[in-house]
């Protein structure tokens, strides 16, 4: 095997957050390293309405979100 480049981190240990962008919602979903979801939420669950589901205070405020149930964790 390569030595490893300092800096670098094996990805899977670590938790991952996937991000899907439907053509009305945002979608972001935490898994575990397995791939077992832990949370899943969506523009429309966080309080944004209509043309306002993809826009980047949705952004932010589901970053926000999961930040702080993978905080709780």
């Amino acid at each position: 095997p390569q030595p490893r480049k300092l800096g670098f981190f094996d990805e899977t240990e670590y938790p991952r957050i996937y991000i899907r962008n439907n053509s009305k919602t945002l979608f972001f979903t935490l898994t575990s390293k397995n791939g077992q979801v832990l949370c899943a939420f969506s523009s429309g669950m966080v309080g944004f309405k209509g043309s306002k589901r993809l826009g980047t205070p949705a952004i932010d405020s589901l970053s926000r979100k999961i930040a702080l149930f993978a905080k709780q964790l």
